[in-house]
């Protein structure tokens, strides 16, 4: 028999009397303990089913608070967890005041955030010891007609409740509903243009109300006037524009105070946006480095009211430029603005000196400003790159042998 043989022979008498041992006497066998990556993850018991109450919305903040410097664990309760304020008026105020208690037993840090301009929370205290509570106040500003679906966020450092949303909703009735909007709007206008826009407002509040201008208003470039059409019941406001206007945006907003103090004034916003009877477009014509040959472009000259204002001529200071007037274009059904392209054949990069041109379009219109429209071509040349110096190579180091000792005389 060889060693081999022998030795396997043996260890099989031992596994079994070991096993008869383990039977005989109810003892288990050691196990193998398996390793940490391969052992299963015990499973936390359910918690516990908290009493039915407001849902609030839960979330966990991106940035959550950090933990209490004294080591203990903090436990936020927050109550009521909704607001709710059903229908009002416009300009009723709505607040109500909420309160944080810690019932945990390290400090608790807490921070109120709101998801807009209209809907305003205190500051409760911070951090708040265990046992302790604090109030805040959420006021939701009413002065805006319709649907409120706000929330106010209260972040914490409590492991366990990161976070609490409470909801801001409810309804608010405008005490005069506006026709045909909240705001009173001209379409585009010329700075000269003399026009009236009107709104209609309506009493919808519970008992009869009147409205006036509030004094001491500034309307800037608008004539304002209120008109009573059914005594407490129903009024116009007229707007007029006032010129000349301001080129581009013109803004006013109208104050209107109500017969019952305890109603804010309703505000309404006017607004008029002024351009030039005639321009063109683009403003300004750029020649990048990559155009290597000529290419064409095209101008629109837009006249905003009849008549129109017709390209008779075009040129440019730049030799090389070409234009093709185009014939006027069909004036669409409901549309004022009345357009005329021109066609330009721009030279390549390297004909265009730095210092730019401008080409220049003339018009049969009566009035001055608009018989000469200029248009800049600029030689767009790309942002010089900051200069990359190399660094010097290093130099190779030096090695300083000790010089030959001098040869020894002989004796």
């Amino acid at each position: 028999m060889s060693a081999r043989t022998a030795l396997g022979l043996l260890l099989a008498v031992v596994l079994v009397t070991s096993s008869g041992w383990a039977q005989e006497t109810g003892a288990t066998a050691p196990q193998p303990t398996p390793s940490p990556a391969t052992q299963p993850t015990p499973h936390a018991p359910p918690p516990a089913t908290p009493p039915a109450q407001p849902s609030p919305v839960l979330t966990r903040p991106q940035t959550p608070l950090p933990p209490p410097a004294d080591g203990g664990t903090p436990k936020m309760e927050v109550s009521p967890l909704e607001f709710r304020f059903g229908e009002v008026w416009a300009g009723t105020p709505m607040s109500r005041e909420f309160t944080i208690k810690n019932t945990g037993d390290g400090a608790l840090s807490t921070k109120v955030q709101s998801s807009c301009g209209c809907t305003v929370a205190t500051t409760p205290k911070s951090p708040l010891p265990p046992g302790e509570s604090t109030t805040f106040t959420i006021t939701y500003d009413t002065k805006r007609p319709g649907p409120a679906n706000k929330t106010v966020t209260i972040t914490s450092n409590d492991p366990q409740r990161s976070s609490i949303v409470i909801k801001v909703e409810g309804t608010v009735n405008p005490v005069f509903t506006m026709t045909p909007s909240s705001a009173i709007s001209f379409p585009s206008l010329e700075v000269t243009s003399v026009s009236t826009q009107m709104m209609r407002l309506e009493n919808k509040y519970e008992k009869p109300l009147s409205l006036k201008l509030k004094e001491g208003q500034n309307f800037g470039t608008f004539d304002i006037e209120l008109r009573e059409v059914e005594p407490q019941k129903v009024y116009e406001l007229v707007a007029t524009t006032k010129p000349p206007l301001r080129m581009g945006s013109n803004h006013a907003t109208v104050e209107l105070e109500t017969s019952d103090p305890k109603i804010p004034p309703l505000q309404v916003s006017v607004f008029a946006n002024a351009q030039p009877r005639v321009f063109s477009t683009p403003f300004s014509i750029f020649v990048p480095p990559n155009r290597t040959e000529s290419y064409d472009e095209m101008i629109t000259v837009i006249t905003q009211s009849a008549p129109q204002a017709k390209v008779t001529e075009a040129r440019c200071d730049i030799p090389g430029f070409a234009f093709e007037i185009l014939p006027p274009e069909p004036q669409p059904e409901g549309v004022a603005q009345i357009t005329q392209r021109v066609k330009v054949r721009v030279p390549k990069f390297e004909d265009i000196p730095e210092t730019g041109g401008m080409i220049t379009l003339m018009t049969d219109d009566k009035a001055p400003e608009y018989q000469k429209l200029e248009i800049k071509v600029v030689r767009r040349v790309p942002p010089a790159r900051p200069a990359t110096t190399q660094p010097a190579a290093p130099l190779a180091p030096t090695t300083n042998r000790p010089e030959a000792p001098p040869p020894t005389p002989p004796k």
